[in-house]
């Protein structure tokens, strides 16, 4: 793609590749300066920062201190290599760290909380992620840091107490056992939440490296939502009918059949000979009985929440700060925070899912064809620094367009010279829409290299 650029260069490929070393010399700096950069213009959310991790493959069988063999999303038998990425509410990303491809998950956040605190120095926040990777101990130390935290809890994984909880409304009970609910225009269930705070006892790592129970106060916030409701009975249908469809087959591969077929069926041993349903012999699949499905059905529409950000009652008067810790673990913001207010902190983790599937796609961060450690390295240095342009072009372009329509608009961006002219093709919305928000006028369609050469200079100075 070289002799696309209009600035001309005389290097070679392997030339290229050696200067990704000189690139990695920068990240610490760079990433700094960007966060610094960011914070001035365009603004950080004050307390809100979602983690999550992925992980990309490489064309190669080889594994070292970096490329190790896991499980990949893409389900590959190829080494991988784990990257944690911490954002902001808008979706613009802050920090990122490279772990071996085996790491767990939840040992990767203390890390990348470290690169924020120490190297960002990015005040107290709330940390918003999928309940895998927010251990006992990453619990712990968000705590002791005197920051916040938002996970997910699993409803059908939760002891049966809490579970008769989530689902129970009573209409002359204390009001934190009450639902509140949300209705759209048309007069429409749409929400229903409730939320109470309790103890609960974690699992934390001592000085000494073993598992300690370790008691936290929580809030927990129940959410019912009737477009999830609708979702969960529609996929199950769907698992249902799929179950039926293939029963004879699961009945004769039981043993390798997924989890996910396997569901709603049970095991039926009987005898072959006479047909007899006995306690030995072979074993066929059938569907569960109709209790299961019920029961499961029960909780379709429901999530739970754990946080301990909690805010001020609507009589309470304003405290100074903007923020502070309480003596019983919670962080507190200077004003109400209602259930809805707690959904939609963690509802917006989807961003962070989307940010990679962005740089799998789009920027084509993998496969990975590089293989020495500091040029895998320089590499997703690299993509880090191309998704965050992405993401504040986007954000500049208030979100109407894609990162794929980006993409595609500022490749097709291309020119013909003859002699001392260079001719475009005619322009996209797309890049219509870039070129008027960075003052470029996308819309000529020839220029002379001396015009060229003098919007060079502008977009170098306004940089």
């Amino acid at each position: 793609a070289r002799e696309l650029l209009f600035e001309k260069g005389d290097y070679s490929l392997e030339q290229f590749y050696r200067s990704l070393e000189h690139f990695l010399t920068w990240r610490e700096g760079l990433i700094r300066h960007l966060h610094k950069q960011i914070s001035r213009h365009y603004g950080r959310d004050e307390y809100l920062m979602y983690y999550d991790v992925t992980n990309y493959y490489f064309e190669s069988d080889e594994v070292d201190e970096l490329r190790e063999n896991g499980m990949g999303k893409e389900n590959r038998r190829k080494p991988i290599v784990q990257m944690g990425l911490l954002m902001d509410a808008e979706g613009l990303p802050v920090t990122y760290e490279l772990f071996k491809g085996n790491t767990n998950d939840c040992v990767t956040f203390p890390q990348v909380l470290d690169d924020a605190v120490f190297d960002l120095q990015v005040g107290h926040k709330i940390y918003v992620a999928d309940k895998g990777i927010m251990s006992g101990d990453n619990l712990s130390r968000i705590i002791m840091q005197r920051d916040g935290y938002v996970i997910s809890h699993s409803v059908r994984k939760a002891d049966k107490k809490l579970r008769e909880w989530i689902i129970d409304d009573p209409q002359d009970g204390p009001m934190n056992e009450r639902f509140n609910c949300v209705y759209d225009k048309d007069g429409k269930l749409r929400y229903k939440t409730k939320s109470r705070i309790v103890p609960r006892t974690i699992w934390v790592t001592n000085a000494v490296g073993k598992s300690v129970k370790h008691p936290i106060n929580e809030r927990q916030v129940v959410i019912y939502s009737t477009k999830y409701d609708r979702k969960a009975k529609a996929e199950r249908q769907e698992l249902i009918e799929a179950t039926e469809a293939d029963i004879m087959s699961l009945s004769k591969e039981a043993k390798n059949s997924s989890y996910g077929k396997l569901k709603y069926t049970k095991k039926v041993p009987f005898n072959k000979d006479t047909g007899e349903i006995t306690e030995e012999g072979m074993t066929y699949i059938t569907l569960s009985d109709d209790e299961q499905i019920e029961e499961d059905e029960r909780y379709d529409g429901f999530y739970i929440i754990c946080t301990n950000v909690i805010g001020i009652e609507e009589w309470e008067k304003p405290f100074t700060a903007k923020h502070r810790f309480t003596k019983e673990g919670f962080f507190q913001l200077n004003r109400p925070v209602s259930d809805l207010d707690i959904f939609g902190m963690y509802k917006n983790l989807w961003k962070i899912e989307e940010t990679f599937k962005v740089t799998k796609s789009s920027l084509k961060a993998r496969p990975v064809f590089v293989w020495k450690i500091e040029h895998i390295r320089a590499h997703f240095l690299i993509c880090f620094v191309s998704l965050l342009l992405f993401r504040l072009l986007q954000k500049r372009l208030d979100w109407k367009y894609s990162a794929k329509q980006i993409q595609t608009a500022l490749s097709d961006a291309i020119g013909m010279q003859i002699d001392n002219y260079v001719f475009f093709e005619r322009p996209d919305e797309t890049l219509i829409a870039i070129g008027k928000n960075l003052g470029i006028d996308f819309e000529r369609q020839s220029r002379s290299l001396a015009e060229i050469k003098k919007l060079k200079g502008f977009v170098k100075q306004s940089s």
